[in-house]
């Protein structure tokens, strides 16, 4: 195989296993992957593409339409923020990255403030803060 950093399977009709193969691979190199109407693709291999892919930078998955499961995409992207990392995605994935980076977030807050009750800095039933959107 050869060295690549970017790789283009758009409307190709790679499976899991096709891509699990290529990430098994040549996944350290792959910097740019587009899997644009990749319609085989399901979420089974996202988590897998994404732990091999370490030097990712751009992640291309408009209408990838078995791609439902969006937390560990959010994961990525967010483990690697400082990076730049680009995340595509249709209309429909963009609003599921959305509300899984929402879903993230409230976790997070949810478990600070858990900490924060254990460790006596949050009074139990306090009212929480009030957030200002600067938008």
């Amino acid at each position: 195989m050869t060295e690549v950093d970017t790789l283009g399977l758009a409307g190709c009709s790679v499976g899991d296993r096709g891509i699990w193969s290529v990430a098994t691979n040549r996944g350290p190199k792959i910097e740019r992957l587009s899997l644009n109407n990749c319609l085989n693709l399901s979420n089974a291999s996202i988590p897998l593409i994404l732990s091999l892919t370490p030097n990712l930078q751009v992640l291309e998955l408009r209408g990838c339409v078995k791609i439902t499961k969006v937390r560990p995409i959010v994961e990525f992207r967010r483990k690697w923020r400082t990076r730049g990392v680009l995340i595509e995605g249709c209309e429909v994935f963009e609003g599921r990255m959305r509300r899984g980076e929402e879903e993230l977030e409230r976790e997070e807050n949810g478990e600070q403030q858990q900490v924060e009750q254990q460790h006596g800095f949050i009074e139990q039933g306090a009212p929480e803060p009030m957030i200002i959107d600067e938008d």
